[in-house]
């Protein structure tokens, strides 16, 4: 059985610049350095992931990994929406 994990992140549109996702990325990874913020995203259940997998281009990855994987899930199971 494929384990389900829940992710959170924050997301712009395609064309933002970067200099505006860098900034966002930057206040974000502050936020979660707070203990207290910190504390409240373990509470609920979730991981806070380290800095390094906090970057844009790190959550480009893992978005594109989950895609792939849960497209083929998808295919070898021939899973069809609900209509």
């Amino acid at each position: 059985m494929t384990p389900v994990h829940r992710t959170l992140g924050l997301f712009v549109p395609a064309p933002t610049p970067k200099p505006v996702v860098d900034r966002l990325a930057e206040a974000l990874q502050i936020a979660l350095a707070d203990p207290k913020v910190r504390k409240g995203f373990e509470d609920s259940g979730s991981t806070v992931f380290a800095a390094d997998r906090q970057t844009a281009d790190a959550v480009n990855a893992k978005l594109r990994g989950e895609i792939k994987r849960w497209g083929e899930v998808i295919r070898d199971n021939h899973v069809e929406p609900v209509q």
